[in-house]
């Protein structure tokens, strides 16, 4: 596999990652309040 595809990969992921954490984040905060 090619550096700088893996680097790529990883970053895709990353962002993934961070979109599933804000969207569990808004989650938790709505349960909160209802």
């Amino acid at each position: 596999m090619m550096p700088f595809a893996a680097i790529r990969m990883g970053s895709i992921l990353r962002r993934a990652d961070a979109r599933l954490r804000e969207k569990a984040a808004s989650l938790v905060l709505m349960g909160k309040h209802s």
